[in-house]
């Protein structure tokens, strides 16, 4: 017979998440260097959280106290909303193809995102501009 012990989901997450921020509070320690020019700073650890792949290119750079480079074939917003993704959990945006970009810059640093979900928030004005669907009848 087996067992499994497991902690709930949300209580994982609720354990994870300070050491994802307190990862990212810290000096960076890695530059990506995007298509369009920029250099976006981040840290190694949460790059080999998230990516065996970058684990192997990463683990094999000797520590001399510099910041390392990558380079991708990615927007630095793309970049910037991966990260996010990363350490928050969710990112919003107005473009769509902004926030998709996030995931296939993912893909290419071998960061598997699984399970994505992508929706519409309603802005405020647009909730009070809809018709109402109560009816009201008279006696």
């Amino acid at each position: 017979m087996a067992y499994v012990l497991e902690i709930a989901q949300a209580e994982h997450l609720k354990n994870i998440k300070p050491v994802l921020e307190n990862i990212s509070s810290a000096p960076p320690d890695v530059s990506i260097i995007t298509e369009d020019g920029a250099t976006v700073t981040t840290h190694k650890l949460l790059l080999v959280l998230f990516s065996k792949y970058l684990a192997g290119i990463l683990s094999s750079q000797p520590e001399l106290g510099g910041n390392t480079g990558v380079s991708v074939p990615a927007r630095a917003i793309a970049v910037r909303n991966l990260l996010s993704i990363l350490v928050e959990g969710s990112i919003f945006g107005a473009n769509k193809e902004e926030l998709l970009a996030a995931a296939k810059c993912g893909k290419v640093l071998g960061i598997e995102l699984k399970n994505l979900q992508i929706g519409g928030k309603k802005k405020a004005a647009e909730i009070n501009q809809q018709p109402s669907t109560t009816q009201h009848h008279q006696t």
